[in-house]
């Protein structure tokens, strides 16, 4: 009986575990994407920025 009780009880940690490092992992993945798409923006030269939208607009206004 007492194996049941041991094996009840491994089985409730191992999917608590889990479950409670799974939203950590997504949260911290997020928070890395977040600080990437910053340090993206910050070296990324504003003329480079301003070429882009001068390449668009004729586009749209040449129609």
């Amino acid at each position: 009986m007492t194996n049941k009780n041991e094996n009840s009880n491994a089985d409730d940690e191992g999917e608590l575990d889990p479950k409670k490092e799974e939203p950590r992992a997504i949260k911290i993945a997020k928070e890395l994407q977040k600080e990437q798409r910053e340090s993206e923006q910050l070296d990324v030269d504003p003329e480079q920025v301003l070429e882009e939208q001068e390449k668009r607009q004729p586009q749209s206004s040449g129609e």
